[in-house]
C-alpha cells in the first residue's frame, strides 16, 4: 500500500513485483538487501529501527509467493525470514 510520504504511488503490487528483478536498479537493489542480511545476519534485527520490523514483516509477506525470483532474492528471503518480525 502507498505510504503517507508515496505522493506518486510507487508502491509495489504483485502485479508489478517481478517487473523489479528486470530493472535498471535491480543490481544496487540487490547489493543493499544483501548488505541488510549480512548486517542482521551478524548484529541482529536491532540493526534496523523497531519502527520498520513490520514493514519488513509485511515486505516478506508480498514478495514470498512472487513467481520467477532469482536466486539471489530468495535467498534474501530466506534470511531474513529467519527472524520474527513482528506486525505493526
Amino acid at each position: 500500500m502507498p505510504g503517507a510520504a508515496d505522493p506518486f504511488q510507487t508502491y509495489v503490487t504483485n502485479a508489478t513485483a517481478p517487473a523489479l528483478f528486470s530493472s535498471e536498479t535491480s543490481e544496487v537493489w540487490q547489493e543493499v538487501l544483501e548488505k541488510i542480511c549480512e548486517m542482521i545476519d551478524a548484529s541482529g534485527m536491532k540493526v534496523l529501527p523497531r519502527i520498520d520490523h513490520g514493514r519488513i514483516y509485511y515486505f516478506l509477506q508480498l514478495w514470498k509467493d512472487v513467481p520467477e525470483q532469482p536466486e539471489w532474492f530468495a535467498a534474501v528471503i530466506e534470511r531474513l525470514g529467519r527472524y520474527k518480525w513482528p506486525m505493526r
